[in-house]
């Protein structure tokens, strides 16, 4: 009786969560039934017709698993193959075209799959079987008039075409799907979701570039795997010991019986986190987004570039001092003055560069983390906390801390211990009153499938990945996603809306101080919140 309840459910709903699952594979009878309503709600609504294919490689034949060749999985990657949608285990990156050519695409993506045809099997143990599965992929008309600019988060449930990561990870679940939903006007919004243990934020991007060069005539790609040339740079448990030493100054023998129940804890709670995911009540969908023009982000980086004849090398990135102002931002508006003020800024970080492989590589499991602490920041001013910024991050994101921080991560999940850095790092965390992780995704190039294709390259993007995520807009400037970790200090609709208020208004930098008294009777931001998240707050 579950699995027909289940099988009628996946016929009625467009984000088909257990498309391809053979009856007697279903585990349980709760999540199928909760995922089919939970998908005829968010995406149902507003389509006149769905229709999905499933796309192979070209020129590939389907193989049973047992006769399909294999290619291995690092454990680090295994392990984010396990990661519950909130923590973006399967992600999606959703982009809106001007108009869509269903069928180019379809052509296009059947032509980089032959390129990359591990995207077309299914996992298969700690393997990725090369069955050619294919990916399904979902075509949604709507009755709507034209595509949404932006894209809000909590939509990527109707965009996109999700699965739960457990599933995926036990190779009943395609490892990619993609979902277009077109508009009367003849626009699209373009989602494609992955399982995180192979396409990281630099995968997954070069992938959708080779797809549009594909789609453009284009036929050499940029991505490959070759997964020998990292498990190489994985360093023996010694060295791995001495990691731990050095970076996070644990023993991770001391530390194993924590970092297991980490895993059992992170484990076990996630078929909850994919439900709450799945319904839209995590606050995963519903971050802040606030925008940034170029001209006002040069103005900060202005504001906190150091003066002549102060110690040091006189210049910071936009990057630092965007992180500068974010932290600098949250602790003078929402810390009170006694409290010690103590910061913790990590930088999410490519590691190909550091160790040396190819920048294009297929990895989920291509990033590394770079910490730096700070004290005292709500009683400096901007440009001294700023250079203080920037000279810890130049400190911490040596490519020989890069690598080192990468292969420390990387061998603890080969020894069985993958969650010791994670939960070593995110305890320092929450020990600080200002906690900034930040994902830099600006210098991504938009698809571009060509005038036939796309109408041009992608217009703007949003993700379910994070954490605190910076993405460009069109034209020029960033929008910017600030995740929970960030938020915690606004925990109540005034803290949000004096946050956000005194972050919009740039002029607070080139006075080095931000007035907090007269923030309570000033107007909400328009846009300052995603829809919904307002009222949730109470603001």
């Amino acid at each position: 009786q579950a699995s027909i309840f289940s099988s009628l459910l996946s016929c009625c709903c467009s984000n088909n969560i257990f498309t391809g699952l053979r009856p007697h594979r279903t585990p349980i009878m709760a999540p199928t039934c909760f995922d089919g309503l939970a998908c005829w709600r968010n995406g149902r609504q507003g389509l006149k017709d769905v229709t999905t294919e499933i796309i192979r490689p070209a020129g590939g034949m389907q193989l049973p698993r047992g006769k399909a060749p294999t290619t291995p999985l690092l454990a680090f990657e295994e392990m984010f193959t396990q990661a519950p949608l909130p923590n973006a285990g399967y992600a999606a990156l959703a982009f809106r075209l001007v108009k869509a050519d269903d069928m180019m695409l379809k052509t296009s993506l059947a032509s980089l799959l032959a390129t990359h045809p591990i995207f077309a099997g299914r996992m298969n143990g700690k393997t990725v079987s090369l069955t050619n599965d294919g990916v399904p992929f979902t075509v949604a008309l709507t009755r709507e008039a034209t595509a949404p600019n932006p894209i809000k988060e909590a939509d990527l449930l109707k965009f996109s075409d999700f699965r739960r990561p457990g599933l995926v990870a036990r190779g009943w679940e395609p490892l990619m799907t993609v979902k277009l939903t077109k508009y009367r006007d003849g626009s699209a919004v373009l989602s494609v979701t992955r399982t995180h243990g192979l396409a990281d934020g630099t995968t997954i991007w070069a992938l959708m570039n080779d797809w549009a060069r594909i789609a453009r005539g284009e036929s050499e790609p940029k991505a490959v795997r070759n997964v020998e040339d990292l498990a190489r740079q994985i360093p023996n448990e010694d060295v791995f010991k001495g990691l731990c030493k050095e970076i996070l100054n644990i023993d991770p023998d001391e530390n194993r019986r924590q970092a297991m129940m980490t895993k059992l804890m992170f484990r076990g709670m996630a078929p909850f986190k994919n439900t709450e995911f799945l319904w839209g009540l995590c606050n995963k969908l519903h971050r802040p987004r606030v925008t940034f023009t170029d001209g006002e982000m040069a103005r900060v980086k202005a504001a906190g570039t150091p003066l002549a004849g102060w110690e040091g090398d006189s210049w910071v990135s936009t990057q630092e001092a965007m992180a500068a102002y974010f932290m600098w931002t949250a602790a003078q508006t929402l810390l009170p003055s006694d409290t010690k003020g103590t910061a913790m800024l990590v930088l999410l970080l490519d590691v190909r560069k550091a160790l040396g492989v190819h920048p294009g590589s297929i990895s989920g499991s291509g990033v590394a983390f770079a910490k730096s602490t700070f004290e005292g920041i709500h009683k400096k001013s901007f440009r001294e906390f700023t250079k203080e910024v920037h000279d810890k991050c130049q400190a911490a994101s040596t490519p020989d801390r890069v690598k080192k921080g990468w292969q420390l991560s990387a061998a603890a999940s080969e020894v069985g211990i993958p969650y010791v850095t994670f939960g070593a790092m995110m305890g320092d965390l929450m020990k600080h009153d200002v906690a900034l992780m930040l994902n830099n995704q600006m210098k991504r190039t938009m698809p571009d499938f060509g005038p036939a294709g796309s109408g041009g390259a992608a217009q703007t993007v949003v993700t379910n990945a994070g954490p605190t995520l910076f993405f460009p807009l069109e034209g020029g400037g960033a929008q910017v996603y600030l995740d929970a970790t960030f938020m915690a200090k606004a925990n109540t609709p005034e803290k949000l809306h004096r946050f956000l208020t005194a972050l919009q208004d740039i002029s607070r930098v080139d006075s080095d101080k931000i007035e907090t008294g007269d923030m309570e009777n000033k107007p909400l931001l328009q846009g300052a919140f995603p829809a919904g998240r307002a009222a949730k707050l109470g603001a």
